[in-house]
């Protein structure tokens, strides 16, 4: 079965400044959703919280919507393709969009660094029921 990245979204952001002595967190969690209303499609949730300067912190949910060539069976939704292949895809839409937004929001540019998606088992997003909205 073959794959595609079809469109991503900005579920939510917040850039939010902190109270003087609390650390930022630097976490990106991530998970495939699935709709049994579109079976030939499925998304890829991230969740991230990533520092923009030692007191403000981005938190970011970033939503990549995909389309496959056939119905997506249970074997599919177990497989590397949605697990590993297609957070790899996305994420570079991701990084940039961080890179670019860092800038133009006035900090220092803040790049998220190169992910090997196949090392490990990822933290898992807290995906909610994709529906036709993002």
């Amino acid at each position: 079965m073959q794959f595609r990245l079809v469109q991503t979204f900005i579920r939510s952001l917040r850039c939010d400044e902190l109270p003087m002595g609390q650390d930022v967190v630097d976490e990106l969690r991530y998970a495939p959703a699935f709709n049994d209303q579109q079976p030939r499609g499925f998304a890829v949730i991230f969740d991230l919280k990533a520092p923009l300067s030692p007191s403000n912190q981005l938190a970011l949910s970033f939503l990549a919507v995909f389309e496959t060539s056939e119905d997506i069976t249970e074997e599919f939704r177990i497989s590397h393709f949605p697990q590993v292949n297609a957070p790899a895809v996305a994420y570079p839409y991701l990084r940039a969009f961080v890179s670019q937004f860092s800038v133009l929001a006035g900090f220092v540019p803040f790049t998220l660094p190169i992910r090997n998606f196949t090392l490990g088992k990822p933290p898992v997003a807290t995906p909610s029921l994709l529906t036709d909205n993002p």
